[in-house]
């Protein structure tokens, strides 16, 4: 199963793209999805943690591939 992550501002909940930095702007869905794909939920929350660490002050909320929300980890 493939799972999710997305990346958000912390303070304004704003969605971040894979970079994690740019802000996510879908001007007529033109732009690249923000999601960041992983293969396993364990792949997932190895994933977010080091965003974490590489970003502070921000979110990942990991979504399976069915987006049902699975859980979110905080800055």
């Amino acid at each position: 199963m493939k799972y999710y992550l997305l990346v958000c501002e912390a303070a304004t909940g704003i969605v971040l793209m894979q970079d994690c930095t740019t802000r996510f702007q879908n001007h007529g869905g033109t732009t690249k999805s923000p999601r960041i794909e992983v293969d396993s939920l364990d792949a997932a929350q190895h994933r977010a943690t080091g965003i974490l660490i590489m970003h502070p002050g921000v979110e990942v909320s990991i979504y399976d591939e069915l987006e049902n929300y699975i859980k979110t980890l905080p800055a």
